[in-house]
């Protein structure tokens, strides 16, 4: 882990102190320490100029290595104990179930978010990630299976959600919110069940696709945060980030190859198409979230394999003492 001075009026000398690090100690300007173990320690500075000295003390969060980009986790095995999960009322939160039909036809484990029978409304339940290791990636995207049924036949009455948002490793500080769907919106994947709801054909899974390019270059980690309010039980599967456009051919109307981000897109935002392996036009149609068009549609020109064109757009004093970079 390196540490960078970024103190005023220009210091003369340094004096640093890394407890459980090594060195555990430096006057270099900015030092490289190594940490044993995961956790939070304490690094303090002591900067002098002509005019004394001042000190600062800071918490340097240390966390494991990053995992390489592509990663993969089927979660068939139940949460890996490289994930987290965070519950702060300590009542239901997210969990494995088995013996689910999951989107390739078989059945086995996958992540349950039981809001069927959680009572405490307004509960946000955090499912985590390991570090993810986005440096030296030109593209990035996350993918996911989810099944997920309305509990009532208008929505907005039990509008259960699910975010997904990004983490930087070093700081630990939220850099923004990849993904957001809701039970009022487009998270459902099947008509509503007023019973307690599990997957009961493939065609009831989705695979999200979410753009991450706007965190690249950064160690980062993901959390799938849902949000409690009595709808039913929402699943996950095969969460993977991966550095490739998306590029499956079906011979349904569902996929023709084409791949849009980031999406959902805001009023105002580009939209970026690239279609793969096809000729000729195509056509876009673009839907607000109760499913009305909104106008332009976007014709793309005739091209070859690969063609991108850009789409038209949718809608109308510095940290004392010390910047720490991992």
């Amino acid at each position: 882990m390196q540490f960078r001075d970024a103190s005023l009026f220009t210091p003369t000398s340094y004096q640093w102190s890394f407890p459980g690090g090594s060195p555990t100690s430096s006057t270099a300007a900015n030092p490289t320490v190594t940490y044993a173990n995961v956790g939070t320690d304490v690094a303090t500075l002591t900067a002098t100029n002509a005019n004394g000295s001042s000190t600062k003390t800071f918490p340097a969060q240390v966390q494991s290595a990053a995992s390489t980009v592509p990663y993969t986790e089927s979660l068939a095995g139940g949460i890996p104990s490289t994930w987290s999960v965070i519950n702060p009322d300590n009542g239901i939160t997210w969990a494995t179930a088995s013996n689910q039909l999951r989107k390739d036809g078989t059945r086995g484990t996958v992540v349950d978010m039981n809001f069927y029978d959680y009572t405490s409304l307004n509960q946000r339940d955090t499912l985590q990630t390991p570090v993810l290791g986005l440096r030296n990636q030109s593209l990035a995207f996350l993918r996911f299976d989810v099944a997920y049924a309305a509990v009532a036949t208008v929505p907005a009455a039990n509008n259960d959600s699910l975010a997904v948002d990004v983490y930087t490793a070093c700081t630990n500080t939220r850099l923004g919110r990849a993904y957001f769907k809701s039970a009022a919106g487009d998270l459902p994947t099947t008509l509503p069940r007023t019973t307690s709801y599990a997957p009961t054909s493939v065609t009831q899974w989705r695979t999200e696709n979410v753009d991450l390019s706007g965190y690249l270059s950064r160690q980062v980690y993901l959390r799938f945060i849902a949000f409690n309010h009595r709808g039913n039980h929402l699943y996950l599967s095969n969460v993977a980030v991966a550095n490739t456009v998306l590029a499956t051919h079906s011979t349904t109307a569902e996929s023709l190859a084409l791949q849009v981000y980031p999406n959902p897109v805001g009023r105002g935002q580009q939209l970026t198409l690239v279609m793969l392996a096809t000729q000729g036009a195509a056509t876009l149609r673009v839907l607000r979230c109760l499913g009305a068009s909104r106008k332009p549609a976007y014709r793309r020109p005739g091209g070859g394999p690969n063609a991108q064109h850009p789409a038209r757009p949718v809608g109308g004093r510095p940290l004392y003492g010390t910047v720490l970079n991992c």
